[in-house]
This record gives structure tokens, C-alpha cells and sequence, in this order.
């Protein structure tokens, strides 16, 4: 078998570290940052902005205008506080959905959706706490509230 290789549209912007496994296909004006690393086969649509610390599973696909790592709106997070986002394999993430950092001084506080998991319309209403796991095959939708 060939190596595969993915599409990186000539209007995104990659950090050099970033780390891009193969088949990876990112779409026009998309934005990724320093300590990004994208699974095998992941699909990002135009405009997605990722910012890391940021684990993203093979397979993924995050549409139009995703927001993802960004530091939480939380005004007692500090910019030293370690956290990050990790989202499991074969999740699908909707447009303009927007998933923060944790706020809490814990390195393994990450928010996590599992295998096949599908975050959709997750957008500036939605409140989920540091921790949270969301099980294989589930939605989360606008408006969603987890405290």
C-alpha cells in the first residue's frame, strides 16, 4: 500500500509543530495552532479555528466555523492552568459548535467525546463541565446545559 497523503487548502494556516496524520483534510481559511495533533482521515471544514493543547481521533469530521481549545470562558482560569481537549475517534462535530479548555488546575481535566460520538450545533449557549464524558453515540445539542 501507498502512502496516503491529505489536502491542506492553500488559505489554511498550520503551525509548523502541528501534528497531521495521513489522509487529513482541512478546507479553506481554517486555522490550526501549536500543540494540535489530528488523527488519521480527519475532515475539517472552512473557518475551523483549533488551538491546543488539542487531541483530535481518527476519523473525525468538524464542520463550518468550529471553534475548539480555546481558553474557557471562565474568569477564574488562569493562562498557566494545564488542560486541553481530547475528542475520541469517529466524532462529528457541527457548525459553528465551540468546545473550551477546562478551567480546573488539572492536566487530565479534558473534556472528552468518546467513539462515534456526535456533538451537534454546540454553540455559545452550551455549558459543559470539566470531566465530562459523553458515551459512544450521543448528541449534544444547542442549548444543552451539563452542570
Amino acid at each position: 500500500m501507498g502512502e496516503r497523503t491529505g489536502e491542506i487548502h492553500p488559505t489554511a494556516v498550520v503551525h509548523p509543530s502541528a501534528c497531521l496524520g495521513p489522509g487529513v483534510r482541512i478546507g479553506p481559511f481554517a486555522v490550526i495552532g501549536e500543540r494540535v495533533c489530528l488523527g488519521e482521515d480527519v475532515e475539517l471544514g472552512p473557518h475551523v479555528v483549533l488551538e491546543g493543547p488539542l487531541e483530535i481521533g481518527a476519523r473525525c469530521q468538524i464542520h463550518v466555523g468550529a471553534v475548539i481549545g480555546l481558553p474557557p470562558q471562565d474568569l477564574k482560569w488562569k493562562p498557566d492552568t494545564p488542560s486541553g481537549v481530547r475528542i475520541g475517534e469517529g466524532t462529528v462535530i457541527r457548525e459553528y459548535a465551540t468546545i473550551h479548555r477546562a478551567s480546573t488546575p488539572d492536566g487530565s481535566a479534558r473534556l472528552r467525546l468518546t467513539k462515534n460520538s456526535s456533538c451537534r450545533a454546540l454553540v455559545w449557549s452550551a455549558s459543559i463541565v470539566p470531566r465530562m464524558r459523553q458515551g459512544n453515540s450521543r448528541s449534544i445539542a444547542s442549548e444543552a446545559r451539563r452542570l
